[in-house]
Protein backbone atom coordinates (compact mmCIF):
# COMPACT_ATOMS: atom_id res chain seq x y z
CA UNK A 1 0.00 0.00 0.00
CA UNK A 2 1.52 3.30 -0.60
CA UNK A 3 2.19 5.94 2.24
CA UNK A 4 0.21 8.99 2.68
CA UNK A 5 2.15 12.20 0.87
CA UNK A 6 2.37 15.16 3.89
CA UNK A 7 3.36 18.72 2.28
CA UNK A 8 2.30 20.72 5.68
CA UNK A 9 2.67 20.80 9.61
CA UNK A 10 3.10 16.97 10.51
CA UNK A 11 3.22 15.60 13.71
CA UNK A 12 4.12 12.46 15.27
CA UNK A 13 1.44 10.36 17.67
CA UNK A 14 4.11 9.13 20.44
CA UNK A 15 4.12 9.13 24.24
CA UNK A 16 6.54 10.91 26.17
CA UNK A 17 9.31 9.26 28.87
CA UNK A 18 7.37 7.71 31.77
CA UNK A 19 3.80 7.92 30.10
CA UNK A 20 3.07 4.51 28.46
CA UNK A 21 -0.76 4.61 28.04
CA UNK A 22 -3.59 6.21 29.77
CA UNK A 23 -3.10 3.43 32.66
CA UNK A 24 0.24 4.77 33.65
CA UNK A 25 -1.24 8.64 33.73
CA UNK A 26 -3.40 7.19 36.73
CA UNK A 27 -0.70 6.90 38.90
CA UNK A 28 -0.81 9.95 41.09
CA UNK A 29 2.84 9.93 40.77
CA UNK A 30 3.11 10.39 37.01
CA UNK A 31 -0.22 12.18 36.63
CA UNK A 32 0.32 15.19 33.60
CA UNK A 33 -1.71 16.90 31.11
CA UNK A 34 -0.77 15.94 27.50
CA UNK A 35 0.71 18.56 25.41
CA UNK A 36 2.53 19.02 22.28
CA UNK A 37 5.68 18.47 23.02
CA UNK A 38 8.27 19.79 20.38
CA UNK A 39 11.86 20.61 19.04
CA UNK A 40 13.51 24.02 19.41
CA UNK A 41 13.61 24.14 15.71
CA UNK A 42 9.82 23.50 15.49
CA UNK A 43 8.70 26.02 17.85
CA UNK A 44 10.80 28.58 16.32
CA UNK A 45 9.26 27.66 12.33
CA UNK A 46 6.12 28.22 13.75
CA UNK A 47 6.53 31.62 16.31
CA UNK A 48 5.74 29.62 19.25
CA UNK A 49 7.67 29.46 23.33
CA UNK A 50 7.24 26.90 25.81
CA UNK A 51 3.68 27.43 27.47
CA UNK A 52 2.44 29.05 24.41
CA UNK A 53 -1.71 27.51 24.20
CA UNK A 54 -2.15 26.58 20.32
CA UNK A 55 -4.81 24.80 18.17
CA UNK A 56 -4.36 21.83 16.54
CA UNK A 57 -6.55 21.07 13.79
CA UNK A 58 -6.96 18.19 11.40
CA UNK A 59 -10.29 18.14 8.95
CA UNK A 60 -12.75 18.87 11.60
CA UNK A 61 -11.30 17.78 14.83
CA UNK A 62 -10.02 20.79 17.26
CA UNK A 63 -7.51 20.18 20.13
CA UNK A 64 -5.99 23.17 22.19
CA UNK A 65 -3.43 22.36 24.17
CA UNK A 66 -0.13 23.86 25.93
CA UNK A 67 3.36 23.59 23.80
CA UNK A 68 6.13 22.02 25.49
CA UNK A 69 10.08 22.39 24.82
CA UNK A 70 11.22 18.73 23.90
CA UNK A 71 15.26 19.43 24.00
CA UNK A 72 16.41 15.71 23.09
CA UNK A 73 14.74 15.91 19.80
CA UNK A 74 16.00 17.65 16.76
CA UNK A 75 13.31 18.42 14.94
CA UNK A 76 9.95 18.32 14.72
CA UNK A 77 6.55 17.54 17.20
CA UNK A 78 4.87 14.90 18.94
CA UNK A 79 2.26 14.48 20.62
CA UNK A 80 0.89 11.86 23.38
CA UNK A 81 -2.62 9.66 23.63
CA UNK A 82 -1.81 8.83 27.11
CA UNK A 83 -4.43 11.73 28.84
CA UNK A 84 -7.72 11.02 27.91
CA UNK A 85 -8.73 14.41 28.46
CA UNK A 86 -7.11 15.68 25.61
CA UNK A 87 -8.28 13.01 23.12
CA UNK A 88 -5.17 13.74 20.85
CA UNK A 89 -5.94 9.86 19.49
CA UNK A 90 -9.19 11.73 17.22
CA UNK A 91 -6.04 13.01 15.30
CA UNK A 92 -4.92 9.92 14.53
CA UNK A 93 -8.24 8.15 13.00
CA UNK A 94 -6.62 5.82 10.81
CA UNK A 95 -4.03 4.60 13.07
CA UNK A 96 -1.16 6.03 11.29
CA UNK A 97 1.35 7.56 13.60
CA UNK A 98 1.85 10.75 11.66
CA UNK A 99 -0.57 13.37 10.50
CA UNK A 100 -1.05 16.63 8.30
CA UNK A 101 -1.94 19.17 10.99
CA UNK A 102 -2.29 22.78 11.28
CA UNK A 103 -1.37 24.48 14.36
CA UNK A 104 -2.08 28.18 15.23
CA UNK A 105 -1.38 30.04 18.61
CA UNK A 106 -4.80 30.68 20.48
Amino acid sequence: ADLPEFNGTVIYRCEPVLQFSPFTNKAHQLRQRGKLYASETFMQDLGLAEGDKVKIQKDNITITTEVELDDKIASGAYIGTFDPELGAERLFGDGYRFVEVTIEKV
